[in-house]
């Protein structure tokens, strides 16, 4: 059984493969080995809750663009490459704006986000009018590769693939026949677990309660007391940890003992809090297109910079945001400093980041796509297994 050690569940391998991993992930990460003779000073835009109750994923965000300019300028020292920040606090409504304003300051090569769903709907469609090229490294709405943006990519898994993989594992794997699926009614949330409900009725199980909840509410109780009515097997929640861990107190509050699961949402150890604890987040089935970094020796090297960088383990969607970081600078690196240049170089590089090779479909998803299963076990997230999706 493999304890998992990923992001805020801490490290604790040896040594020796850190070390020897160090270097391998960092020569793997650089992308581009050339040095540019000619290398202006400019930005990319880091576009995400920074702020606000969503801010662990663009502090996150933030602190693996920095970890990669830190990287970048070791090995191109005469490039000079900031960040500028657009802070969303995760709410669609300022993203046209910030976005706006992104496309005006014409320092701007590119955009490290938008990090959710609802604001890049928002903002890519200006993005994509002005020729900006933007890397999301955690907006998993499938539908985002659909519009016929030609500027958009993505270093995470979508939702489009997770959401099946989620489904199978609990009809084929855990042998669950009746299912509670509950969203937050978000664009995150309800395209998960609408591809959630589709799989579970695709592969012959029944949806005994399907409903949206107010992902800023505090009271579930008439969800609660539906759940209790439907008599699932088990509680699937398209929901981030937030209302996710309310909704899983309130049940365990009320004495209901069925089992819960969710996406990559609850993947972070701030779920179990807010579902109150070990014992009530105990057995929670989480499933994660996030990177694993504890399962190779680069990852495990790439866990260690970060604690040493900044004091703690990485949160969710590390790596993707540092290979979203990486995928700009790497153009930058190889002299693609207009938008229109370096939106190209993007969209046909391959690179290694910390976790494996960085490439993007014609769409601009990311080729991979794996998604690993996790359940909680006396507070820790232990690794069950690996489903690849299409």
């Amino acid at each position: 059984m493999h304890i998992r050690i990923r992001g805020l569940r801490g490290c604790g391998r040896g040594a020796v493969a850190l070390v020897v991993g160090a270097v391998a992930f960092m020569a793997a990460g650089a992308g581009s080995a050339s040095a540019v003779r000619s290398c202006p000073h400019v930005s990319f835009g880091l576009f995400g809750p920074l702020t606000g109750t969503s801010a662990t994923y663009g502090q996150t965000g933030l602190q693996a663009a920095k970890l990669a300019i830190s990287e970048f300028k070791k090995r191109h020292p005469q490039c000079h490459v900031t960040i500028v920040q657009y802070d969303s606090q995760g709410d669609p409504a300022p993203a046209p704006g910030l976005a706006r304003s992104a496309i005006q300051n014409s320092n701007v090569v590119a955009i490290d986000g938008p990090s959710f769903t609802g604001e890049s709907q928002a903002a890519d469609p200006i993005f994509n009018a002005a020729g900006m090229p933007t890397v999301t490294a955690s907006a998993t709405n499938a539908s985002l590769s659909q519009q016929g943006w030609k500027v958009f990519h993505r270093t995470v898994v979508n939702d489009g693939q997770e959401g099946p993989a989620e489904g199978k594992y609990l009809v084929k794997y855990l042998h669950y026949k009746r299912i509670a699926v509950i969203d937050n009614g978000q664009a995150y949330g309800k395209g998960l677990g609408d591809d959630v409900r589709a799989e579970v009725v695709k592969l012959g199980a029944t949806v005994v309660d399907s409903e949206s909840i107010d992902a800023t509410a505090t009271d579930y109780s008439s969800t609660v007391t539906r759940i209790a009515a439907a008599k699932p097997d088990v509680v699937y929640c398209g929901c981030l940890d937030p209302e996710a861990g309310r909704l899983l107190k309130q049940l365990r509050t009320a004495g209901s003992t069925v089992p819960f699961s969710g996406g990559a949402g609850l993947d972070v150890t701030a779920f179990i809090a807010e579902a109150g604890g070990a014992n009530a987040a105990q057995g929670t089935v989480v499933g994660s297109g996030g990177s694993d970094p504890s399962f190779s020796a680069s990852g495990r090297a790439f866990l260690a910079k970060w604690k040493s960088t900044y004091g703690s383990p990485p949160g969710l969607y590390a790596v993707e945001y540092f290979n979203a970081a990486n995928a700009i600078l790497n153009g930058i690196a190889a002299g693609k400093t207009s938008r229109s240049a370096l939106n190209a170089y993007i969209g046909s590089e391959h690179f290694q980041g910390p976790t494996g090779p960085v490439q993007f479909t014609a769409q601009g998803n990311i080729r991979s796509a794996k998604v690993n299963f996790y359940t909680i076990n006396n507070g820790k997230f232990v690794y069950k297994t690996t489903l690849t999706s299409g």
